[in-house]
């Protein structure tokens, strides 16, 4: 499933409202649980907000998922989709990331949790998956609350997966200017993260990065439709991404 969302850019399903689920419409981006009518799986679409602001919020999250993809990261597979049942004040234009049926576990679920085996099993699987670190200072993420947007699922090869790159990037024309050559210290936030987190996995993750071939980046890129993502937004976010890619070994005091 991967692998085909990784080689999809906008899906062709007709995904609708997980009735079961409901209309969570939580959040910044108040996104919707929905399914997919040809396969069954379930998804998280957002956003359905409508911004004013020109942010360009399911370009992101599509192009953090294939990057993800291609360095073996926890992020989940994500595809672009055109809403045409989207309401006068909603998007239209969102994504969709790959969720578990089974409902979804967040590390906020966890706070209060004081049983040893339940703590030391959340703590390894943040430890396995240490290595978004790298990947939010690449990618500039701003929004790393790790109690709401890391999600735990499976029962036998449970795993941690971290969402939601919509503040990353050029959020908020941060990138603009020389603000693309800013690299902000991390901000893990939680305390079971920030104990899980090994500088070999961050230092690996950070070169596999450094390793990326440059033509996967720019296609990655520049496939995102132009009414996701401008074109002269593309070049921008090409050239942002490829030199920060160099300088993130460079700069790893900073972050």
């Amino acid at each position: 499933i991967r692998e085909e969302f990784r080689q999809q850019v906008v899906s062709a399903d007709v995904w609708t409202v997980d009735a079961a689920r409901g209309r969570p419409l939580v959040g910044e981006a108040k996104g919707l649980y929905v399914l997919s009518k040809a396969t069954g799986r379930c998804g998280y679409m957002k956003p359905t907000k409508r911004s004013g602001s020109g942010r360009t919020r399911a370009a992101y999250e599509k192009i953090a998922a294939d990057l993800a993809f291609e360095l073996g990261l926890s992020v989940p597979p994500a595809v672009l989709y055109v809403r045409t049942d989207a309401r006068p004040n909603e998007e239209s234009n969102v994504v969709i990331s790959l969720i578990p049926a089974s409902p979804i576990l967040q590390l906020k679920h966890y706070n209060n949790a004081t049983a040893v085996p339940i703590i030391t099993e959340i703590e390894a699987l943040l430890k396995a998956a240490s290595d978004i670190i790298a990947f939010d200072a690449w990618l500039e993420n701003t929004d790393r609350n790790n109690r709401t947007n890391t999600i735990f699922s499976g029962e036998t090869n449970k795993a941690a997966y971290f969402l939601d790159f919509a503040n990353s990037m050029n959020y908020s024309r941060g990138w603009h200017g020389e603000g693309f050559m800013k690299f902000s210290k991390a901000d893990p936030k939680h305390e079971l993260f920030i104990r899980g987190l090994t500088c070999e996995s961050v230092c690996n993750a950070a070169c596999r990065i450094d390793a990326l071939p440059d033509a996967i980046i720019r296609d990655i890129v520049n496939r995102i439709p132009d009414a996701f993502l401008s074109l002269d937004a593309k070049k921008n976010h090409v050239d942002w991404l490829l030199w920060r890619q160099k300088m993130l070994c460079e700069k790893f005091d900073d972050w």
